[in-house]
């Protein structure tokens, strides 16, 4: 069993890294075909994997950071329920039960601020070359002022991707019941297997909409001119006008 959890966990580890590397490549595509109007899936697949250490580096240490700050909040809840609420019973409310509330929700709002502020690490690493904490301290920088109208666009194109999802694998998960009949084990599988066929498309929805908002923050704040990236065919210094390498 302990054999078996471990090759579980590798498993998923192997699969977060693809899903970070493949994320990566849709931007990386995303990137070029804006700043050179065209793109070919092999040349920012092998761009992304060779940016695969700053990539899954950049997600391991906001993951790390995220983690943390997690169990700070949890902790601070613990606390305050333990020491305010004394002997009462949670369940009755008050004083240390609203703080706790308060904690809580400061805490959610807290991981999706930090979460959106380094939204744009993946751009910054295949766009200006930058390593996996450069690449979120310029988002962070680059997010400055920002991070709501970057979390309402991302949330929208996000809540759009998984209700298309929803609605494919629910007409499928009908199709599926009536050639094998419902709730057996052949229906479960090709509906699983036809979706994530299906969903294959909207895999590039998210990235995507993360790399034209990085460009858009580039123009507002930078003054970012797309010609002369167009023009040159050198990668420019971190901050600067940039084209993929």
């Amino acid at each position: 069993r302990e054999r078996r959890g471990m090759r579980t966990d590798v498993v998923r580890v192997v699969a977060a890294a693809v899903v970070v590397v493949a994320g990566g490549a849709f931007v990386r595509a995303g990137a070029t075909t804006y700043l050179h109007g065209r793109a070919t899936f092999r040349d920012a697949a092998v761009a992304a994997l060779r940016s695969a250490p700053s990539l899954v580096g950049a997600a391991i240490l906001s993951a790390l950071v995220i983690l943390a700050v997690v169990l700070v909040g949890a902790l601070a809840v613990v606390l305050v329920l333990g020491v305010l609420a004394g002997g009462t019973v949670v369940s009755e409310g008050g004083p240390a039960v609203f703080l706790a509330l308060v904690i809580g929700v400061a805490l959610v709002v807290a991981v999706v601020a930090i979460s959106v502020r380094w939204s744009f690490a993946t751009p910054a690493i295949l766009v200006e070359g930058l390593g996996a904490a450069g690449s979120l301290g310029r988002s962070w920088r680059l997010t400055s002022g920002n991070t709501w109208r970057t979390f309402g666009v991302i949330l929208i194109f996000g809540l759009l991707v998984v209700l298309f999802q929803a609605i494919v694998t629910q007409l499928l998960t009908l199709v599926t019941d009536q050639a094998f009949g419902p709730a057996t084990f052949e229906s479960a599988a090709a509906a699983s297997l036809l979706g994530a066929v299906v969903s294959l498309p909207f895999a590039p929805v998210v990235p995507l909409a993360v790399t034209v908002l990085y460009f858009d923050l580039r123009v507002r704040r930078e003054a970012f001119d797309v010609a002369p990236a167009q023009s040159s065919g050198a990668p420019s210094a971190p901050g600067g006008p940039a084209t993929p390498r």
